[in-house]
């Protein structure tokens, strides 16, 4: 984090201070985190202390799997959403998605019809709520 804090103060005169550049910067400190979560994992097994088996291995490849899709998100939202579609629109659309995996994951793995049809209410009643609003703000 010190390397991409000082990053942001050292790379403006170069390459600028856009979006972009954020979204780069911050996509190379998650690839080192994920490849420095993978390694250490890697090392812990090799430690003479733990005799643990291949948890520090499994926990740094998990780890490091979870890092990959935050990268996924950060190259997604800075190099395709945000110049692509409206703020609010993108904001809508990640709550959209976020929505649906919840409701997926009480309907699938916990088996929890009720939270499961509580999310969708609620996703319904934002997407109604959203599209009268774009009505009401058409007819104005």
């Amino acid at each position: 984090m010190v390397v991409e804090i000082l990053g942001a103060k050292m790379l403006p005169p170069y390459v600028g201070l856009s979006h972009f550049v954020w979204t780069a910067q911050i996509a190379v400190t998650l690839v080192a985190l994920a490849c420095g979560y993978y390694v250490g994992g890697r090392l812990a097994d090799r430690s003479q202390r733990l005799v643990r088996g291949r948890r520090g291995g499994n926990v740094g490849w998990f780890t490091s799997i979870g890092t990959l899709g935050s990268l996924a998100g950060t190259l997604l939202i800075g190099y395709l959403l945000i110049p692509l579609m409206p703020n609010s629109l993108t904001m809508y659309f990640t709550a959209l998605v976020l929505m649906l995996i919840c409701a997926g994951y009480f309907l699938f793995a916990r088996r929890k019809w009720p939270a499961a049809l509580v999310l969708l209410l609620a996703l319904g009643s934002a997407v109604s709520g959203k599209s009268c609003l774009a009505q009401t703000q058409t007819h104005m």
